[in-house]
């Protein structure tokens, strides 16, 4: 005679159902922890200059010829920086100053000297202290909107005694204008989008504990050019 019914399967297909379940409400649910494309690929910029330090990628050789002409001065230089610190990637400290350059010319236009402060050597802050504590005194009022780096190139490189130094020639589109204390636009235009093209020197301790750049100069345009 033939069984029909065989009670083990029944409890055995009801355990299984159950187990199914049970990870589809698992694995199915938003925890709110879950990371998107996007977020996976996007790194927020920090509020220290440490998106500029030097993070070596493995079996990766970098093209370094794509930044410097080789038996450049520049090229000498990177070659000099590489045997000092041979896992700096050039490609990593650019898009570290990048980030840096925004976030120095937004606390720079809000005045936010706390901000400032750690970014840079003391006397690019005296400089630029200087220069917000003059528009506070005239009751000025700051309009900036950073819009974008077109360019980031490096055009100086060297070591000398312990100290990594980097020159990068920056070109971004910027919206910037001062208003005296009658919002009578007295600098820039506050609706017009303006190139701003500015060089500046990152430098870095190799014997220092904290690793990351500062910004230790900035270099007047005409001069650069005429001598690079």
């Amino acid at each position: 005679m033939e069984v029909l019914f065989d009670p083990i399967n029944f409890i055995l297909l009801i355990a299984a159902i159950t187990v199914l379940w049970w990870l589809k409400s698992v694995l199915g649910q938003h925890t709110g922890l879950e990371r998107t494309s996007k977020q996976v690929e996007i790194i927020p910029p920090s509020t220290k200059l440490n998106v500029v330090q030097d993070r070596p990628i493995k079996d990766i050789t970098e093209n370094w010829a794509q930044y410097a002409e080789p038996g450049s001065a520049l090229s000498a230089g990177l070659e000099t920086i590489r045997k000092a610190q041979p896992e700096f990637n050039i490609r990593h400290f650019l898009d570290g100053a990048k980030a840096a350059h925004e976030m120095i010319l937004v606390a720079f236009s809000k005045g936010d000297k706390k901000s400032l402060k750690p970014l840079l050597s003391q006397a690019v802050y005296d400089s630029f202290k200087q220069a917000i504590d003059q528009d506070n005194i005239a009751n000025n009022t700051k309009i900036f909107k950073f819009v974008g780096i077109n360019l980031a190139n490096l055009y100086s490189a060297e070591v000398e005694k312990n100290t990594m130094a980097l020159g990068i020639k920056f070109e971004s589109e910027i919206i910037s204008a001062t208003l005296n204390a009658k919002k009578e636009v007295i600098a820039g235009d506050e609706k017009a989008v303006s190139t701003l093209k500015e060089y500046w020197i990152f430098e870095r301790d190799l014997n220092a504990k904290d690793p990351n750049w500062i910004l230790a100069a900035t270099q007047d345009s005409d001069v650069i050019e005429h001598n690079v």
